[in-house]
């Protein structure tokens, strides 16, 4: 029996456990690289804790001082690198929160929204406070670099650049105040050069956007007010093309509103729809004229490639006409046929059962042509050579290929092998097939072992062939009644 030394150091589990080791080396080494920007010393621990359990390193050691990792000497390393990183971490109180909150959403899974959200509120408030940091260890450079915006007029990059500054310099917080009068006077000069000129332009939508924010102002508050008016009026002639179908206006004048009005948005996405099905149906009505024009012309062919060719062949106007026009094929083929056989002898009885047999693929519910093909099989089975025989299952044992255990073999002249069971007649070879006979595959048996059957005839078959019982027995013994001389 086995020990439990040995089998943990069995080849397969040493390279599982090497597996898992290098998991943790990977988690430890991305976890200390993660950490690194806002945590650097515990990013250092996690990154040195990784390389220090790290497989390669063990297997270094062994070649070069002899030292062998023990997987005890690993987790000692391991445990001794987390105790660092939480002593670092749980001396600040924030520090320790976002910890917790970063373990909850990881392992948990519980608010992922709410914490992420708290992590992104974390890291911020780090970034201002390296910001203010930085700020108080040297004011000078960084007001020098204010007072040289705000005296070049750079309201905007100044206000950017300065707001959170203000707090801790009054200069700079005087400084952002001024900017945000001299920039909100700059905007409402601009507005009011601006706005007119793009109500001229019946440019409404800019107009009203420029115009809004500065609404304190009676004047451009008027502008406003007069923009939303005009694009109100421009929703409501959309609307009427819309409701009287005229699609293509709606998409052309309206899509310039689309980001600015989601009334306008929506009505032009619903006109687009609408356009779309419209030229469908076009499509559909000029398709299914074509179609009744080849089958005036009596191009019936043409017709059905056509119809079957067409990318809304499914629809139900288009599927009658496909109905018509093979219909109208048949009937055609059916005229041919009938002219044919008024030249044909009644004594001419292949002739005729050929012909008939065509006329009942194409017209299988039409008894006329049902009774004569039968009556001309019935001429042509009182005009066989030898009577039939009855053949049974008892015969051929094993080889018996039909479902049914007994039956009329028979053969009519040329060749023409059937079998006759229960007044049913099937055709046992290709020649009584192109009389008309019954399908032999009802009551012919499936050969057993069908896997090795058809894996021998792999290049030959497709996936859905079924091998069958040899039916040579039967055809041969059929065609000697033909040939009783051979």
């Amino acid at each position: 029996m086995i020990s439990l030394k040995d089998f943990l150091t069995t080849p397969i589990l040493k390279k599982i456990f090497r597996i898992i080791n290098w998991i943790f080396v990977v988690g430890f080494i991305v976890s200390g690289l993660v950490l690194w920007e806002n945590f650097p010393k515990i990013g250092i621990i996690f990154v040195v804790v990784g390389i220090f359990i790290s497989p390669h390193l063990n297997d270094l050691l062994k070649k070069t001082i002899h030292v062998n990792y023990l997987p005890s000497t690993k987790v000692i390393i391991v445990l001794l690198g987390l105790l660092i990183a939480m002593s670092l971490l749980f001396n600040d109180d924030k520090k320790q929160l976002f910890v917790v909150s970063l373990i909850q959403t990881i392992f948990l899974g519980e608010n992922s929204n709410r914490q992420i959200d708290n992590f992104k509120a974390y890291l911020e408030k780090e970034a201002l406070k390296k910001k203010e940091k930085a700020f108080l260890e040297n004011p000078e450079k960084k007001l020098a670099e204010l007072q040289s915006l705000y005296e070049n007029s750079d309201y905007q990059k100044f206000l950017t650049q300065g707001m959170f500054y203000a707090k801790f310099n009054s200069q700079i917080e005087s400084w952002v105040e001024e900017a945000k009068k001299q920039l909100k006077e700059r905007q409402i000069k601009t507005a009011l050069q601006k706005v007119p000129q793009l109500i001229e332009a019946k440019e409404y939508v800019k107009a009203y956007q420029l115009a809004t924010p500065l609404s304190e102002v009676p004047e451009l508050k008027n502008f406003a007010d007069q923009a939303k008016g005009k694009i109100n009026k421009k929703l409501e002639k959309l609307r009427s093309w819309y409701e009287r179908g005229y699609y293509k206006k709606v998409i052309s004048k309206g899509t310039s509103y689309v980001d600015y009005d989601c009334r306008i948005k929506v009505l032009v996405n619903n006109a687009k729809k609408a356009q779309a099905e419209k030229i469908k149906l076009k499509q559909i009505a000029k398709a299914v004229k074509r179609a009744s024009y080849l089958i005036k012309m009596r191009q019936y062919n043409k017709a059905i490639e056509f119809i079957k060719g067409f990318k809304y062949a499914n629809h139900p106007k288009l599927k009658k006409r496909l109905w018509r026009a093979q219909l109208q094929l048949d009937k055609a083929l059916e005229k041919k046929i009938l002219a044919k056989l008024r030249n044909i002898p009644s004594t001419q009885i292949e002739a005729n059962i050929k012909e008939y047999t065509t006329l009942t693929q194409l017209f299988p519910d039409n008894k006329r042509y049902q009774q004569k093909l039968e009556k001309y099989k019935r001429r042509l089975a009182e005009g066989r050579k030898l009577p039939s025989i009855f053949i049974t299952q008892k015969e051929y044992s094993d080889e018996w290929p039909f479902t049914v255990s007994k039956g009329e073999l028979e053969c009519m002249p040329p060749g023409i092998v059937t079998f006759k069971v229960s007044n049913q007649v099937y055709a046992v070879n290709g020649l009584a097939s192109s009389q008309g006979y019954k399908n032999i595959d009802e009551i012919w048996k499936d050969a057993p072992d069908q896997e090795e059957l058809q894996h021998q005839e792999e290049s030959q078959l497709d996936d859905n062939f079924i091998v069958k019982v040899n039916i040579g027995p039967i055809t041969n013994k059929g065609l000697e009644l033909c040939n009783p001389s051979s």
